[in-house]
């Protein structure tokens, strides 16, 4: 489940992080949203072999959002600007910017209350503060538009092995260690199928250097392939 978008103001007599440990310990304001597996699994594939994804424009904010969603997911931040105004004496007050907005944004971005951000203003500046709150644009969903989308990598959880067809990908990457060799056959099986449209396909099993993973995959890798007729041979002859 995903973590709650919006939470109120700072309480009174609560005091700003100003470490990195205090930033550590401060509460969650924004966590990306992640849709049900079971809603967005087929609109993820399609996707991925057709370059074609569903999506619905925003009235409110244009951001457009896939169709798993049935409200805006535009996060915008309410940030209380550092420094003072012109007065001198009355603090600036809080502007409401969008996530994308601020400076080293990327998808995925979690936000702690009283982060330090910044960000490009209107007139050309750059604007700098801490997170009060985050919450969404919450428009409700409109008619869907279809939209051409470049998607040449699909990631795959612990569901990758079960009842998909990726008899159209070229290499299979590996990125944790799969320790029972029969799902690992069939994780690799989902891509090198009869009725494959690659003459090949390229498996690549990630490793970290120096930990037991490797030498577990050293120990596999010299073990002959009829160990296990070898170990029943033996507890017959034991019993016997």
């Amino acid at each position: 489940q995903s973590l709650p978008h919006r939470l109120t103001d700072r309480p009174s007599g609560r005091k700003k992080p100003t470490s990195r440990a205090h930033l550590a310990q401060s509460q969650l304001l924004y966590c990306p949203p992640i849709p049900s597996s079971h809603r967005c699994r087929a609109a993820e594939l399609r996707k991925f072999v057709d370059g074609v994804v569903q999506v619905w424009p925003c009235p409110k904010c244009g951001f457009e959002n896939e169709w798993n969603f049935k409200t805006c997911q535009r996060p915008f931040v309410t940030i209380a600007v550092d420094g003072r105004s012109r007065e001198g004496d009355v603090a600036s007050p809080d502007v409401r910017v969008a996530k994308e907005r601020l400076h080293g944004h990327f998808l995925g971005r979690a936000l702690h209350e009283w982060q330090p951000v910044s960000w490009d203003s209107d007139q050309g500046g750059m604007c700098s503060g801490r997170v009060k709150t985050v919450d969404l644009c919450r428009r409700k969903r409109t008619a869907p538009v279809q939209r051409k989308v470049d998607c040449p990598v699909l990631l795959l959880s612990k569901d990758g092995s079960h009842g998909l067809d990726l008899s159209m990908v070229e290499r299979v990457f590996l990125v944790d260690k799969i320790w029972d060799p029969a799902l690992e056959d069939q994780v690799v099986a989902r891509a090198w199928r009869l009725g494959s449209r690659r003459k090949e396909v390229t498996v690549e099993q990630l490793l970290l250097k120096g930990t037991l993973e490797e030498t577990i995959h050293a120990m596999k890798a010299v073990r002959p392939p009829n160990l296990g007729n070898v170990v029943l041979e033996s507890l017959r002859f034991i019993r016997g």
